[in-house]
């Protein structure tokens, strides 16, 4: 994985230009797929051989030479660069100017934009500032569209959270098909912009609603087991409290899992991973209470 950071849009747009190119190479039936391109690890490969009767293509990333994925001849190659020129262009509009990171995943494969837009920042009394911000993603291996969410990330402890769908619905285009992401992107950041105050509120009622055990919320929420108790450490707990009696805030074990994924999970190698993780920290966020606290199956 590697990591630029950026300061402004000119620098952005500087980053995005040097991304890497993909191509697709038909791939003939019974053909060895060493024959196509090499790979490292074939076990990466989606499944080649699934309908061998369907025409199949070899998707080749051009900076590494090496085969992202095999994909139906469907399959309809998004450039990382026609991914998010849009997006400079889309800022630009708006009037806006950005910092942040790119992060390239899966050998060049995938790509995420994670911005901070400047001057669009709040504050939670005795809690954090907060700017707000997107991801923006693509991928040449099939393991995600090209989808721009609205998130927020909270200072004190620079943990990022996805602003739920609810609020704020993700512009997405699948690699089937196409979509005008420069109408759809200059559209997303008035919204986004429109949402902020809404999830402001959602964050300060999270502060007044208790769970008594935060270890069911998380496994409720779907968050693997081996991962439960590294969470549970990062609940930021009152002083005066005692452990094992105290209520936790659903703010509090929101935040803690959204600090884990940050120190944790951004570093993983693929983007879906990370993504998995900020579904979960959403139904912690927004998950009806009953459903967050039921029961857990034991089995026997």
């Amino acid at each position: 994985m590697k990591t630029k950071q950026f300061d402004n849009k000119e620098q952005l747009q500087a980053i995005i230009a040097g991304l890497p190119k993909a191509h697709a190479e038909t791939l003939h039936r019974g053909a060895k797929l060493e024959e196509v391109s090499d790979i490292e690890d074939q076990e990466q490969v989606k499944n080649p051989s699934k309908n061998p009767e369907e025409k199949r293509v070899a998707i080749i990333n051009e900076e590494t030479d090496k085969m992202a994925t095999v994909a139906s001849d469907k399959y309809d190659i998004v450039q990382h660069r026609e991914a998010f020129q849009p997006l400079v262009n889309a800022l630009t509009d708006a009037g806006m100017d950005v910092k942040g990171s790119v992060k390239t995943f899966n050998n060049e494969n995938g790509v995420m934009i994670k911005g901070r837009l400047k001057d669009t920042g709040f504050n939670i009394q005795d809690d954090s500032d907060y700017v707000t911000g997107f991801r923006l993603k693509n991928s040449y291996d099939t393991s995600c569209s090209v989808t721009l969410r609205g998130m927020t990330e909270r200072l004190v402890c620079s943990n990022g959270m996805t602003i739920p769908t609810d609020i704020i619905k993700p512009v997405r285009r699948t690699h089937v098909g196409n979509v005008d992401v420069v109408k759809e992107y200059r559209g997303f950041f008035s919204r986004l912009i429109d949402s902020v105050p809404t999830f402001r509120d959602m964050l300060l009622e999270a502060r007044e609603e208790f769970f008594n055990e935060p270890v069911v919320v998380l496994r409720n929420a779907g968050v693997p087991e081996t991962k439960v108790e590294r969470v549970i450490e990062r609940i930021e707990r009152q002083p005066d409290s005692e452990f094992g009696t105290e209520k936790y805030s659903r703010k509090q074990v929101y935040d803690a899992l959204t600090n884990f994924i940050t120190e944790e999970i951004e570093d993983e190698k693929t983007i879906s991973t990370e993504e998995g993780y900020h579904r979960k920290a959403e139904r912690v966020l927004t998950s009806p209470k009953a459903k967050l606290t039921q029961p857990l199956e034991v089995e026997e």
